[in-house]
């Protein structure tokens, strides 16, 4: 579903140079109108910031110690799975 804006938020979107605040007076919550455009940019920046922070996070844990080389992982499963079909 994708509501219409009515003219009022029509008006109010064309004359702001800057993102529309808007209120839901059941909730009084704050919703921002901005165009898809803007919204897509704005999701794709998260998007790599969040990546970004998370290959940071591995970095870091590999750098002091905490990760298991792949081949000694890998290893590890697969005894794991072995002793338990052995059992």
């Amino acid at each position: 579903m994708t509501p219409k804006l009515n003219q009022e938020l029509t008006d109010a979107l064309h004359a702001s140079e800057s993102p529309l605040s808007v209120v839901d007076p059941t909730t009084n919550q704050l919703y921002i109108i901005v165009d898809q455009a803007t919204h897509q940019q704005a999701m794709a920046a998260l998007q790599r910031q969040q990546s970004v922070a998370a290959i940071q996070e591995g970095i870091d844990d590999m750098e002091a110690g905490r990760m298991q080389p792949a081949a000694e992982a890998q290893r590890h499963g697969r005894e794991e799975l072995l002793s338990r079909f052995q059992q």
